[in-house]
């Protein structure tokens, strides 16, 4: 979001003043301390020149496909993308170009969980085992 702000060369109050959003609320959604619901999309898009599925769609993949400092990924990455995909696959809002790209995301960040998940899973497997194999201590 702050990429296109910055783009429509604009400031943060700016920003806020346009969308009737507080600037508080423009700083934590462009630090990711904030969820851009379809509503605040809808009413940022239009100062920004973007579709609002669009910016959903990029703020929840943002972090995750750019890392922002985070060392693995979570269920609520995962969340956050669905419900991008939700926005992103509504008819009046999306472009098929868009809806392909967020498949392809949520695609891969759904593998990623799942082998997130199967290791912790064979982690604790292997934890049990050796607890079994040493007997009751």
């Amino acid at each position: 979001m702050r990429e296109a702000r910055l783009r429509a060369n604009l400031t943060q109050q700016c920003l806020a003043k346009l969308s009737g959003l507080q600037r508080q609320h423009v700083s934590a959604l462009e630090n990711y301390r904030l969820l851009l619901t379809n509503q605040r999309a809808r009413k940022l898009a239009p100062h920004l020149g973007v579709d609002p599925a669009e910016l959903v769609v990029g703020h929840a993949a943002a972090p995750i496909l750019c890392g922002a400092n985070r060392p693995s990924l979570t269920a609520v990455d995962f969340r956050a993308l669905v419900r991008a995909f939700s926005a992103a696959r509504a008819r009046d809002v999306a472009s098929p170009g868009l809806t392909l790209e967020l498949i392809g995301v949520v695609r891969a960040m759904s593998e990623a969980l799942f082998s997130v998940w199967r290791r912790l899973l064979d982690d604790a497997q292997r934890d049990a085992e050796r607890a079994l194999e040493a007997g009751p201590s």
